[in-house]
């Protein structure tokens, strides 16, 4: 998931998911699964240069937020959830986290795929991480249904499984390494009105070591009703030719804590929104 991991032999650079500038951390909004996880705070918002003057920057960043979410869906109000019939939990990856959102399922699902939203590509990639020249070229099928409350008659959830999604962007320099691109495959894993999952996979082949691994990223939410949700966010390093013997402990440790904490802001800025604008 749009990992930036950049590493020398032997140092190994913060993720540039650190400069993310969604809300402040909520306490309790998000619930570590991994038991030996350690705490890590949370770098300040800074000046997110928008033209609300009359905002701070906390109040900026949920206002933009809760736009990008959209409006509230109808159907999430209900309280009692069906689960279907012969249901597997998703099995998350080696790291994860579990995030109690106060949002209707829908409308996350709506946010996130939907090929109409800008909340993944204008808020998270272009307005945070401030990458550039992002291209995607849409789901592979069914890229007006995708994200819909409903799906039109003739056409099963079971049909959207499998979808795809291509992205690629330029991400900025730092003090390790030139510009870079990146380039994601996203793919449908799980979709019905109790549960969707994505997984990502995202290579970073021109950084130091970029062609030996692969963030593997996966997302599932849970429809638990009354506009409520439950966020599950993992992660794992893939390495296609074996890990290099050297460094692979510290790749796995840098996307580990790069992801995590990514995740965490990403939930506890939707909960801030939620309580701050009156969605409970």
């Amino acid at each position: 998931m749009l990992i930036h991991l950049f590493l020398s032999p032997i140092v190994f650079a913060a993720p540039a998911y650190t400069n993310i500038k969604l809300g402040e951390k909520v306490e309790g909004a998000c619930r570590h699964v991994d038991s030996d996880d350690d705490d890590q705070s949370l770098p300040s918002l800074g000046s997110t240069g928008s033209e609300l003057s009359e905002f701070t920057c906390d109040e900026i960043s949920q206002v933009e937020l809760c736009h990008l979410l959209g409006p509230a869906i109808p159907e999430d109000e209900s309280k009692h959830v069906t689960i279907p019939s012969g249901f597997t939990r998703p099995a998350n990856l080696e790291h994860s986290i579990k995030i109690d959102l106060p949002v209707g399922f829908r409308r996350i699902r709506k946010a996130f795929l939907n090929q109409d939203n800008d909340f993944w590509d204008k808020k998270v990639l272009s307005g945070t991480l401030k990458y550039k020249n992002i291209a995607s070229k849409g789901w592979d099928r069914h890229s007006d249904v995708i994200g819909s409350p409903t799906v039109p008659k003739g056409l099963k959830y079971g049909d959207i499984v499998g979808a795809t999604k291509k992205t690629e962007y330029l991400m900025p320099k730092t003090a390790l390494v030139k510009a870079n691109m990146a380039y994601e495959t996203t793919t449908i894993t799980a979709y019905d009105d109790h549960c969707f999952a994505i997984e990502m996979m995202t290579s970073n082949p021109d950084v130091p070591f970029g062609k030996k691994f692969i963030a593997h990223t996966k997302i599932v939410v849970y429809n638990t009703g009354a506009n409520s949700c439950v966020m599950e966010c993992s992660v794992e390093t893939v390495f296609p030719n074996g890990p290099p013997m050297a460094i692979s402990r510290q790749i796995k440790h840098a996307m580990k804590t790069g992801s995590i904490e990514v995740f965490e802001k990403i939930g506890s800025s939707i909960k801030n929104c939620a309580v701050s604008y009156g969605w409970v």
